[in-house]
């Protein structure tokens, strides 16, 4: 069956039309699996697998079967060159439906996974600070940041955090108010559904993380996720170079500062 043939069936609609969604992953899954491997030559996610979490997205997310299989496609094709699982357990990465667009929204767990990628980083993490804890962080040229969190009763979420160890020594994180988080959730088009609505925390620590990006080793896979984060696909890219040319949507910040905009950090 050709991919014509597949978009007649989808955009006719009824209850072929799932169907006919799996099918078409099923006939773009050796393309899955081209994307799907590294650069070293090693497959980052099994294609089976890769495509099983593809289907059960469709199962678990219905209204992904009204969107343009052009959008549902490119945004599963940037998931597998990015080497990250779409739905799943991990929470890499969310496809919501916006309208008749499958918007990709990248989780808190899939940008620390393409950070650990780098042999520049050590660790990476992001947490939330309640009312209850013990919270101060100074900046400057004696930055340090000291978090206690209470054991119980923590209270309302106040503020979030992102820290990173660099193998250089350098130590850089990076402090959100709750009111900076929702004026960023504001801003997106998927602020009240999909994992802003199920997952708060998560997207709040998520990011924390994305504000790290200045202070972080860059790397093409991490410049395309920033791209695609937030957005929707007119086409499929056919490389991971290619996210930027075939997005609708601009993403809400921009992408990581190049090495030479990047200011010092005191080790």
């Amino acid at each position: 069956m050709t991919d014509t043939d597949l978009s007649t069936r989808i955009d006719a609609g009824g209850p072929e039309k799932k169907d006919a969604l799996a099918v078409m992953l099923n006939h773009h899954k050796d393309q899955f699996a081209v994307s799907l491997t590294s650069r070293t030559g090693a497959p980052m996610i099994d294609p089976d697998k890769f495509t099983r979490l593809a289907l059960t997205t469709l199962r678990t997310v219905p209204k992904l079967a009204g969107c343009k299989p052009s959008s549902l496609l490119g945004a599963l094709m940037t998931c597998a060159q990015l080497g990250l699982e779409p739905g799943g357990p991990l929470g890499q990465v969310y496809l919501v439906p916006f309208k008749n667009e499958a918007t990709l929204i990248i989780g808190y767990q899939g940008f620390i996974d393409l950070m650990y990628r780098s042999d520049r980083v050590a660790s990476v993490s992001a947490h939330a600070v309640y009312e209850a804890d013990e919270f101060y962080f100074e900046l400057g040229t004696n930055a340090h940041l000291l978090h206690r969190p209470a054991l119980d009763d923590r209270g309302e979420l106040i503020a979030v955090y992102g820290i990173a160890e660099l193998v250089s020594g350098a130590k850089p994180f990076d402090v959100l108010s709750k009111s900076d988080v929702d004026k960023r959730r504001a801003r997106s088009k998927s602020g009240n559904s999909g994992p802003w609505s199920t997952n708060y925390e998560a997207m709040a620590r998520k990011t924390a993380i994305r504000q790290l990006f200045k202070w972080m080793p860059t790397s093409i896979e991490l410049s395309a996720a920033v791209s695609a984060d937030g957005a929707t696909f007119r086409e499929i890219p056919e490389r991971i170079e290619d996210v930027a040319q075939v997005i609708d949507i601009e993403p809400i910040e921009g992408p990581p500062a190049l090495e030479a905009d990047k200011p010092e950090m005191t080790e």
